[in-house]
């Protein structure tokens, strides 16, 4: 992987969760989502995150997109009330592999 350009740090009460980086073209995240969504509006329930819980979730997500890379998932791990989450901004260094890759759609993934 390439050097990145800027890097989170992310800790959750003081331990390390990852170290992600950006180094081409796209965005890098790190979001704490809190969603509760009533029963009516619900699909399906919200399990894929952090347990079987209805329509409620508390999360931590570190994700990118890359232009060439595609998209990048570091973690995406349940939080609970009274957990501290600190993401320290660094500079160009070494990041991380993302635990998750999924690269981005080819010409034969087109609908055209």
């Amino acid at each position: 992987m390439a050097e990145a350009v800027v890097r989170f740090e992310v800790l959750v009460n003081g331990r390390r969760v990852c170290l992600a980086g950006q180094a081409g073209d796209g965005c890098l995240n790190a979001q704490v989502q809190y969603c509760r969504l009533a029963p009516l509006r619900l699909l399906r329930p919200v399990t894929d995150y952090d347990g079987d819980n209805g329509g409620e979730s508390l999360v931590l997500a570190v994700f990118a997109h890359d232009d060439a890379a595609g998209e990048m998932r570091w973690t995406h791990a349940p939080l609970a009330p009274g957990d501290e989450v600190t993401v320290r901004v660094l500079g160009p260094g070494p990041s991380e592999p993302a635990a998750e890759v999924t690269p981005p759609p080819g010409p034969d993934d087109l609908p055209f």
